[in-house]
């Protein structure tokens, strides 16, 4: 969801408010409006950026090879324990010329070995490798508008960022396209149609071999390391092992679509005295990942090249899907001092995931790096997961005279992720709301407190967010630690206790609020003291001991 497609966002943290969104909603409720069209006429907005990056503080590290070696000589023979090398008084003097003239070369014959390359450099590798300005930019346009009967609202998008590597090699950036189309049509005065679609596509591209472990690497190079020999190859140290990993390793590229698509229908009968609502969402994702790594070389002489690293192909592909129901009505009656509101509706949820994984080393081409075409063993594994929730939901509000207000709400859930007859439960709320502002004896202060309004709510959610299958005694397969014939036997562990008890956790909550307005409420407060009670928690129970 893009900012530029954002109406307005609300939160709610109170059970009585919170109980009427969903089985899901045990810890309260995120509510985002996207924009819609308003004006007669066409509008048409742009929005663009262009960002340059720097990373504004890194740790300051000596550069100077002479220094570098003196000082690590120090620490080694303080700490001969520790196995450290300690450098000759022929290699200090070379680092001390190298110090005293920068512009020496970096490479050399090893004067014991002249068939081995020897290296002393001076560089910040922290700042050769980080140190970097990176480049993103986004744009995002959108079209809006209305008729008579319609509003819609079309926009689209492309985002991109460079990675922190990006001036090192040519594969480290994230993109990222989008697209959301929403509208109404009023087929007549009586009822309405309506469609939010949107789709959201990004791809995210980085070398091979660059994990999280490779950042500490940037700050751990020596500054005599050096990347390249002059034969071109990559130098036999950890500078150029890096550099060959990141720019001849691999490569890791994740991509992921995402549609969502919301249909709604509303009716507006008795003179808008009652109306119904339904709407059905869905929401399909598709990841792919795709990983490979690919041997790289190493020279260590003029000539002696070596090969090192592993190669693989590893390709894992995901795909989840959402879709949510609801149905509910919505009776508004008014008599003079008297309002009331009432909801009634069903709710129903299901959720799918699929993933699957294979992978196998030893890649015949590195120009084709795919499972199909490497030699060794296989790795591939499978796995399903879906739950479904359903439940009534209801809410009766009543307003007097516009100060004294009542509300009551109760959900009734079931959900897939408890045994069959521990399935539903009954959640209820209510809450209580003065406006004291609106009463006669606050009107002395009312051209600087616009507005007083105190709450107090008690309710209970259901939470049932724990493992699709934990319900199930399941019998986890593996493989033994004993070898037969060579090799590792397939065993089946004995499945865990499961609770009589298994079934929704209550979450309880009770809230006293506070609204204040200042000054015709250019200044608000808003505060809250919240006390939150979870009972029938479900947590691993206790390993027993074996018999």
């Amino acid at each position: 969801l893009l900012p530029e497609d954002i109406e307005s966002i609300s939160v709610l943290k109170d059970a009585a408010s919170a109980a009427i969104y969903g089985a899901r909603a045990a810890f309260g409720v995120i509510l985002i409006t996207t924009k819609t069209g308003r004006s007669d006429k066409i509008q048409v907005d742009y929005n663009n950026s262009f960002t340059w990056k720097r990373p504004s503080i890194l740790p300051e590290k000596s550069s100077d090879p002479y220094i570098y070696l003196k000082t690590k000589n120090i620490a080694v023979l303080n700490t001969p324990w520790s196995g450290g090398h300690v450098a000759s008084d022929e290699r200090l003097e070379w680092a001390r010329q190298k110090s005293d003239n920068p512009s020496l070369d970096p490479v050399r014959l090893n004067p014991l070995d002249d068939t081995q390359w020897e290296y002393m450099g001076n560089k910040d590798w922290t700042s050769y490798f980080i140190d970097k300005i990176t480049f993103s930019t986004s744009h995002q346009v959108a079209v809006s508008g209305k008729t008579d009967k319609t509003t819609f609202y079309v926009s689209g998008g492309y985002d991109r960022e460079n990675g922190v590597l990006s001036k090192i090699v040519e594969n480290d950036l994230y993109e990222r396209y989008n697209m959301r189309v929403k509208g109404t049509y009023d087929v007549s005065s009586w009822f309405t149609l309506s469609n939010n679609t949107s789709y959201v596509s990004t791809q995210r591209l980085k070398p091979g071999y660059f994990w999280s472990s490779d950042m500490a690497m940037f700050y751990n190079l020596a500054p005599q390391d050096h990347d390249l020999n002059p034969d071109g190859t990559w130098a036999n140290n950890a500078a150029g092992r890096l550099m060959a990993r990141l720019n001849d390793g691999g490569e890791d590229l994740r991509k992921y679509d995402r549609i969502q698509s919301t249909f709604g229908g509303e009716l507006n009968l008795f003179k808008k005295l009652l109306k119904i609502n339904a709407n059905y969402s869905f929401v399909k994702g598709v990841e792919d990942y795709n990983w490979f790594e690919t041997k790289y070389l190493i020279g260590f002489g003029p000539n002696d090249v070596r090969e090192e690293g592993n190669s693989r192909a590893y390709r894992t592909f995901a795909a989840d899907f959402y879709s949510v129901l609801d149905v509910f009505g919505t009776l508004n009656w008014m008599s003079n001092r008297h309002q009331f509101t009432s909801i009634l509706g069903f709710n129903q949820e299901y959720s799918r995931y699929n993933w699957l994984l294979a992978e196998r080393k030893g890649l015949v081409s590195t120009k084709l790096p795919t499972v199909a075409l490497a030699t060794g063993e296989m790795n591939v594994n499978e796995s399903f997961t879906d739950w479904a929730i359903r439940g009534l939901f209801y809410r009766l509000n009543y307003i007097f005279d516009n100060k004294y207000i009542v509300e009551f709400n109760g959900r009734y859930d079931g959900s897939s992720r408890f045994p069959k007859d521990k399935r539903f439960g009954f959640f209820p709320s209510f809450s209580l709301a003065w406006r004291v502002g609106s009463e006669p004896f606050f009107d002395p202060l009312r051209e600087v407190v616009s507005d007083f309004k105190v709450r107090a709510s008690y309710g209970s959610l259901g939470n049932q967010l724990v493992s699709e299958y934990g319900y199930i005694p399941s019998m986890t397969p593996g493989l033994g630690g004993y070898l037969i014939d060579g090799r590792r036997q397939l065993t089946v562990s004995s499945p865990p206790l499961v609770s009589a008890n298994y079934t929704w956790e209550t979450v309880t909550s009770q809230n006293i609020g506070l609204d204040l307005g200042f000054f015709n409420n250019k200044l608000t407060f808003v505060g809250d003291l919240y006390r939150r009670d979870t009972k029938g928690m479900l947590v691993p129970g206790k390993e027993l001991p074996g018999v």
